[in-house]
């Protein structure tokens, strides 16, 4: 089974925002591939903090660039604030 590495960058999402944004990551876990988080990027260093906790999870960041150079992530997730998805959906 081939494994797919996810980067989120705005991981910082909260209640139902989280469930959001998860429903839409474990979606493609329909697929046959092992999904892992790998990467996480947030401006908010508590957040970073608590996705230290999530063992697939090898690089957090602050700085975006960093998420997207590394080659090992296949998949990168843009988190939107759950204020800006009632804008636009």
């Amino acid at each position: 089974m081939k494994k797919v590495n996810i980067g989120i960058i705005g991981g910082g999402l909260m209640g139902k925002e989280a469930a959001s944004s998860f429903a839409r990551w474990f979606a493609i876990s329909d697929l046959p591939v092992r999904v892992e988080l790998t990467a996480v990027c947030d401006l908010n260093e508590d957040v970073l903090l608590w996705y230290s906790n999530v063992p697939t999870v090898k690089l957090l960041t602050t700085d975006y660039k960093e998420l997207l150079a590394d080659e090992e992530i296949d998949v990168v997730y843009v988190a939107l604030p759950h204020h800006l998805h009632k804008q636009y959906y």
